[in-house]
């Protein structure tokens, strides 16, 4: 999380778990370019366009215990280290009120489940055609399922909890949950990196990989950036074959199909847009829009169609492991003191 990054007090009761759920996904997520704005669907999408699951690296394989996910791929082991984590989240937040002197009913009605798509989303060209990048056009679930909650916010009990307080012990009891911010009221947004309270302090714990392990954790970092956004030199040959692929079909702004994405990403961002005050909702002009997606479709497409003609995928994981196996071989030491530390951690929160 960023330095001084404030929430929502909307989002603070989903925050821990959605983080942990972010990383469930291995480091990497997938070396697959194509993928919506939308950070939380941007797997999906990448899935749905290769037509199966992302490889995994020797690097990718060794941390996924390491705080980054379960140890399983499919849907069913996805949604159990969810449901685990999320009720471990609720469990701690309880302990952590208890301390304080509250009592914290862990709303665990709120677990995530797993929707499954009634049929398979289309893959390869027929996504890109279809969906694009899935910016502009809402995606569908993909084929390995989607995390969601199920749970309605009016179910928590702790609702009831508070309900029955005076307003003195109910103003006491959510600061202990959420803090105030600094303004001194309970509602705006709230500063997870340096709170007491007890919501940001699990998400902190949650999320922490542990002093001594801070500087191996920063390496990992550095080295999955270079190879998601296309810093590493070694991929440079292969991102000019596609970039020259799609100058021939009138696209030579793009140097790589990450790039071309994220671009496009600014494109939709950069569109005016009007506040709709029935909604609440920021509202696109349909014209505007349908020339976006028509832009959006075609340079996804083309992307797919260069992205197999250099083999794209294959090569890019060639090298990426090539990478990892480096990586590994460099910080071997560090790394399996890294996991072993997640490991006892797991072990010790069953």
């Amino acid at each position: 999380m960023a330095q001084g990054r404030r929430v929502s007090v909307l989002t603070a009761s989903i925050l821990v778990v959605a983080a942990l759920l972010l990383d469930a996904c291995s480091p990497t997520a997938s070396s697959e370019s194509t993928g919506p704005s939308d950070a939380g669907n941007a797997a999906n999408a990448g899935n749905s366009a290769a037509g199966g699951q992302p490889q995994v690296g020797p690097l990718d394989a060794m941390l996924t215990t390491a705080g980054f996910g379960p140890d399983g791929e499919s849907p069913e082991d996805r949604l159990e280290f969810a449901v685990t984590a999320f009720r471990q989240q609720e469990e701690q937040i309880a302990a952590c009120m208890a301390e304080l002197g509250f009592e914290y009913l862990p709303n665990i009605q709120g677990s995530p489940v797993l929707l499954l798509p009634d049929t398979p989303p289309p893959t390869g060209r027929d996504f890109a055609q279809t969906y694009g990048f899935g910016i502009s056009v809402e995606l569908p679930i993909s084929e390995f399922g989607h995390l969601v909650f199920s749970g309605d916010p009016a179910a928590d009990p702790n609702i009831e909890l508070v309900a029955g307080m005076s307003d003195a012990e109910a103003a006491a009891w959510r600061e202990a949950l959420y803090g105030t911010n600094p303004d001194g009221s309970f509602l705006g947004d709230y500063d997870t990196e340096t709170s007491p309270a007890c919501l940001w302090q699990v998400f902190r714990n949650q999320s922490a990989s542990g002093e001594e392990f801070s500087a191996i954790r920063a390496e990992i970092d550095t080295f999955f950036n270079g190879i998601l956004n296309d810093l590493r030199p070694e991929f440079t040959p292969l991102n000019a074959e596609w970039s020259a692929c799609m100058a021939e079909q009138g696209f030579g702004q793009f140097r790589s199909p990450r790039q071309a994405e994220t671009d496009l990403i600014a494109e939709w961002d950069a569109i005016p847009r009007t506040l709709n005050q029935a909604t609440s909702m920021w509202d696109i002009n349909p014209t505007d829009q349908a020339a976006f997606t028509e832009r959006e479709l075609l340079v996804a497409t083309t992307s797919y169609d260069c992205q197999v003609q250099v083999q794209f995928h294959q090569r890019h994981n060639e090298i990426s492991f090539e990478l990892q196996d480096e990586f590994i071989n460099q910080h071997q030491n560090e790394l399996e003191a890294y996991v072993a530390y997640w490991d006892a951690r797991h072990a010790a929160q069953q």
